[in-house]
C-alpha cells in the first residue's frame, strides 16, 4: 500500500490480488463488481484472480450434500464474468502474472466511485500504455462501464484484442465452502452480435432471471470476430497503431432482471445497449459521479486527512452496498455483496444503523423492511418452539428461513463440525433495537404504529416466551442459547448445545421487553390500539412484559464482575499466547484439530458482555440494571471491562469495534487504541487474510458510530437528544452533519471545545439533553462542552 495515497497500489502482485479485488469492489447497491483486472479473466485461471459480479439480494438455493445432510442454503449467486479484456503481440497476450507490466498503478477514487489503473506492457516488439476506468453507476443500477485507452510507446506494431463474456462461472472464492458451493446459475440463452454478447441466466433453485449483455465500442472501426468457446462468449479483432497512435475502447456491460424478475431475452438487452451506444462515456461517468456527490454531501465529515480518508472508505463502501431508495429486498451482508458467508445476513446492521439513520434514513428503512417481510416466516418459527411473537433466523437470505450451515469445515483437521450457532437468538433483540433507532432519529409515529411496533413488540414477546422462571432463584432465565461469541457453544461434555444467562442476550431481553412498553406508551391511543388489534395483543401481555423485564436473572460474579454466561468463569484459563493478538491460525480450528475446543476455555472469540456497553450509554445500562434489581458499582464497572478484554481473541472484526465503543466512557486511551485498529481491519490486513472474501462492513460502520455516538457524544432519545462527550485525546479536530427528526444539526469538535448548533436557524428546535440539564437548540444559538 502506497503510503502517498492509501487508497493506491503500485505494482502488480499476484498474492494480493484477490484481497486488492475485494478491498476496490465498486456496487451500486443492485450490483457489486469486484475489482478484477479485466486481463486475467481472458487468461487461463491460476487462482490470481476471482472476477465477481453479483446482484444484490439474489441467492439460490440448490441442495447441496454435506456429511449426512442435503442442506439447501441460500447462497448469492456469482453472475457470467463480462470484463474479459486483453490486448497482445501477434505471438502472445499480455500476462502480468508471467511478465509484470511496467509503472502499474490501481487508484480508488472515493469521491466519484471510479477505479483506474494505469500499466505499461511489453511483448515482443509492442510497447503499449493503458490507462483504465471503470464505475459501476450509481445513476443506472444496471448498468456497468469500462474504458481502455491504448497508446503505442514504441515502433509500429500490430496489436492483438480479446473481449470476453464467460457464463461458465461458479462459486469457488473460499475453499473451505467448496462442499456447499459449485455451479449455481443455469444457462437458459446465449447469444453474440458483431460488437456484443449476451447470456441469459436463472438459479438452479431459486426465483428471477437475469441477462448481463456487454458491449464494444471504440474511436476507430474494429473488424471483431465473434465465436463461442464453450461457456465463454469471445470477440477477437487486430489494430496496427503507429508509434504514438492511441485507440479508445469501451466496454458496457448491463445486467438486467433479478430475483423477481421474468426473463429478459438476450436480443432486447443487446439492443438495450445499442440504443445507448451513442451517449458517451464523459456523460455516463459525469452522471454516476452526480450521484455519488449527493452521497457524499449527506455525509458532512471533516477531520485529520489520514483518520478522513480510513472513514471514508468504510462509509464508501457501507453507501454503495445499501439500497438508498429502500426499495429493494436486501439486507446487509457483513461482507458486502460478495460470496463470503454465502452472502447471507446476519445481525451486522446493528453496527451500521444507527449511524445510518442518522444520515441515511431512506436506506435504513430498507434494511428494516427486509426484516419486516420476513416477520410470518419468524413468527412460525416461534411457534415451532412452542414461543410466542417472532423468533428471527441468525442467518437468512432469499426468505425467512435458517440458513445456517448444519457443518463447517475445519482446514486445520479436514473434520466436518456441526454449527449450533443458530441458536443465537439474540439476532430478533437487534432488530428491534434497530427499529427503535429509527424511531428515535426520524420521530417517525406512523412507522412506530406500523413496521417499527410490528418488529419491537413480535420480538419482545418471543423474548417473554423464552424466559423461564426458576424458583430457586426467584428469577426468570434465558437458558440454552449462544451469545455473540461464537467460541462457546455448549458446556463442556453436554449432550445438548446452549449456554445459560448469556448476558448479552438476557440484558437486550430485559432492554427489548421495556422497549415494546414504552411504544404502546409512546403512540396515541388509536394507533396503541390499532397495533393490538393486528398484533392480537392481550392485555395482560404488556404487564407480564414489565414483570419479566425486572426479574431477569444475570450471572454475577462473587467479586461483582458480570460474567459472560453462567459457568463462564468456571471453565480453564487461557494461555496468555493463545490470545496474541494476530495469531494464526484461528484458535477453534487449531484446538479442534488438537482433540480440544474453545469450549472448555475461558477465551472469547469477540466481545460479547461488553457489546451491551457499545450499544447503550452508560446510564441507560445503569438505569437498565438498577430496574433489574442489580447494582454494577463503578469499581466494578472497571474490573468487569478488564475480565472480559483479557479473555479475548479478538479473532472476529467486531470485536475491537465494540471495544472502542465500550470503553469510551471508561478508558478513552484504550479506546482511542482499538478504534485505531478498527480503521485498518481491511486496509492493513495481509494479502492472505479473510478481507479477500469481501471488506468487513460492520467494523467499518461501527467505527462511524463510535465517533459519532461515543467520542462526539450524540444520542437519540424520545425525549431529545442527549450528549454524552467522551472524545478521546488523539481526537483530531473533526466537524459532521446529522440529521434528527427532521433537523440537521452541526457538529464541532475543536479540542478541547465541542459545539452543537443547527445547520439551518430556520428549522425546528431540538431539545438537548446535557449533564447541565435542558438545552433548546435553536436559530443560530450553539451549545457548548468543553473538556476540563
Amino acid at each position: 500500500m502506497s503510503e502517498a495515497d492509501p487508497l493506491g497500489f503500485e505494482g502488480f502482485e499476484p498474492r494480493d490480488e484477490r484481497r486488492r479485488e475485494a478491498l476496490f469492489t465498486l456496487a451500486n447497491g443492485h450490483l457489486s463488481l469486484r475489482g478484477s483486472a479485466p486481463e486475467l479473466s481472458v487468461l487461463e485461471d491460476d487462482g490470481t484472480c476471482y472476477p465477481g459480479l453479483y446482484r444484490a439480494g439474489w441467492y439460490d438455493r440448490s441442495p447441496r450434500r454435506v456429511v449426512d445432510t442435503e442442506a439447501h442454503l441460500s447462497a448469492l449467486i456469482r453472475l457470467p464474468d463480462p470484463l474479459g479484456l486483453n490486448l497482445g503481440s501477434t505471438e502472445r497476450w499480455h500476462d502480468p502474472r508471467a511478465r509484470p507490466p511496467r509503472d502499474y498503478r490501481c487508484l480508488l477514487d472515493l469521491q466519484t466511485g471510479c477505479l483506474s489503473r494505469y500499466f505499461e506492457v511489453a511483448i515482443d516488439d509492442l510497447v503499449v500504455s493503458v490507462s483504465e476506468q471503470r464505475f459501476v453507476s450509481a445513476a443506472d443500477p444496471q448498468l456497468i462501464v469500462l474504458r481502455w485507452t491504448l497508446r503505442s510507446l514504441g515502433a509500429a506494431a500490430a496489436l492483438r484484442l480479446r473481449a470476453t463474456l464467460d457464463a461458465g462461472v461458479t462459486n469457488g472464492l473460499i475453499e473451505r465452502n467448496a462442499a456447499y458451493e459449485g455451479r449455481r446459475l443455469t444457462t437458459l440463452q446465449r447469444l453474440t452480435s458483431a460488437t456484443g454478447a449476451a447470456v441469459r441466466v436463472a438459479p438452479q433453485c431459486g426465483q428471477g432471471e437475469a441477462s448481463v449483455a456487454t458491449l464494444l465500442l471504440s474511436d476507430q472501426p474494429l473488424a471483431w470476430r465473434a465465436s463461442l468457446q464453450g461457456e465463454r462468449l469471445q470477440h477477437d479483432a487486430g489494430v496496427f497503431l503507429m508509434s504514438g497512435q492511441g485507440l479508445t475502447l469501451e466496454k458496457r456491460i448491463r445486467v438486467s432482471g433479478g430475483p423477481s424478475a421474468e426473463g429478459v431475452d438476450c436480443e432486447a438487452a443487446l439492443a438495450r445497449l445499442a440504443a445507448q451506444a451513442t451517449t458517451t462515456f464523459a456523460e455516463l461517468q459525469q452522471a454516476h459521479a452526480a450521484v455519488w456527490r449527493t452521497r457524499w454531501s449527506g455525509l458532512q465529515l471533516k477531520t485529520a486527512p489520514s483518520l478522513q480518508r480510513k472513514l471514508e472508505f468504510g462509509a464508501f463502501h457501507l453507501l454503495q452496498t445499501v439500497d438508498h431508495q429502500g426499495e429493494s429486498d436486501q439486507g446487509l451482508p457483513p461482507r458486502g455483496w460478495q460470496e463470503g458467508y454465502f452472502g447471507q445476513i446476519f445481525w451486522d446492521e446493528i453496527f451500521a444503523l444507527p449511524w445510518l439513520v442518522s444520515h441515511f434514513p431512506e436506506a435504513a428503512r430498507g434494511l428494516l423492511n427486509y426484516r419486516h417481510r420476513r416477520l410470518d416466516q419468524a413468527r412460525e418459527r416461534a411457534r415451532r418452539h412452542g414461543w410466542r411473537g417472532a423468533l428471527f433466523p441468525w442467518r437468512s437470505g432469499a426468505d425467512g428461513a435458517e440458513e445456517t450451515p448444519p457443518y463447517q469445515y475445519f482446514p486445520l483437521s479436514g473434520h466436518w463440525i456441526r454449527d449450533h450457532t443458530h441458536l443465537q437468538h439474540h439476532l430478533g433483540m437487534a432488530v428491534a433495537y434497530n427499529a427503535w433507532q429509527y424511531y428515535l432519529a426520524t420521530g417517525d409515529l406512523a412507522f412506530l404504529g406500523g413496521v417499527g411496533g410490528d418488529l419491537i413488540l413480535e420480538v419482545a414477546r418471543c423474548c417473554a416466551s423464552q424466559a423461564r422462571f426458576d424458583e430457586n432463584l426467584q428469577r426468570y432465565r434465558i437458558r440454552g442459547v449462544i451469545g455473540p461469541d461464537e467460541y462457546h457453544n455448549a458446556y463442556p461434555g453436554a449432550a445438548t448445545p446452549g449456554l445459560d444467562d448469556n448476558a448479552y442476550t438476557t440484558l437486550l431481553a430485559a432492554w427489548t421487553l421495556e422497549c415494546a412498553r414504552r411504544v404502546l406508551d409512546l403512540l396515541p391511543a388509536p394507533r396503541a390500539h390499532a397495533l393490538g388489534e393486528r398484533l392480537g395483543l392481550e392485555t395482560t401481555e404488556p404487564r407480564q412484559w414489565a414483570s419479566i423485564a425486572s426479574a431477569l436473572y444475570l450471572p454475577f460474579r462473587e467479586d461483582g464482575v458480570l460474567d459472560q454466561f453462567s459457568g463462564f468463569g468456571d471453565l480453564l484459563p487461557a494461555p496468555p499466547a493463545w490470545l496474541a493478538d494476530g495469531g494464526s491460525p484461528r484458535l477453534d480450528w487449531w484446538l479442534e484439530a488438537r482433540g480440544d475446543s474453545c469450549d472448555r476455555y475461558q477465551l472469547s472469540k469477540q466481545a460479547d458482555t461488553l457489546t451491551a456497553l457499545h450499544l447503550l450509554p452508560p446510564t441507560e445500562l445503569q438505569r437498565l440494571l438498577r430496574r433489574l434489581g442489580y447494582r454494577l458499582a463503578p469499581t466494578a464497572e472497571r474490573r468487569t471491562l478488564d475480565y472480559h478484554l483479557a479473555r479475548l481473541s479478538h479473532e472476529s472484526s467486531l470485536s475491537k469495534t465494540v471495544c472502542a465503543g465500550a470503553l469510551a466512557a471508561y478508558d478513552t486511551d484504550a479506546s482511542w487504541a482499538f478504534f485505531g485498529d478498527c480503521l485498518d481491519t481491511d486496509l492493513g490486513a495481509a494479502a492472505d487474510s479473510g478481507v479477500r472474501e469481501g471488506v468487513h462492513l460492520a467494523a467499518m460502520a461501527g467505527v462511524l458510530d463510535v465517533l459519532q455516538r461515543h467520542y462526539l457524544g450524540l444520542w437519540p432519545t424520545p425525549d431529545g437528544l442527549r450528549v454524552q462527550p467522551a472524545p478521546p485525546p488523539a481526537l483530531p479536530a473533526t466537524r459532521l452533519q446529522l440529521r434528527y427528526q427532521g433537523s440537521q444539526l452541526q457538529v464541532s469538535w475543536e479540542p478541547p471545545r465541542l459545539a452543537v448548533r443547527l445547520a439551518d436557524p430556520e428549522a425546528a428546535p431540538v431539545r438537548l439533553l446535557t449533564e447541565e440539564g435542558h438545552f433548546e437548540l435553536s436559530g443560530t444559538k450553539s451549545w457548548t462542552w468543553q473538556r476540563q
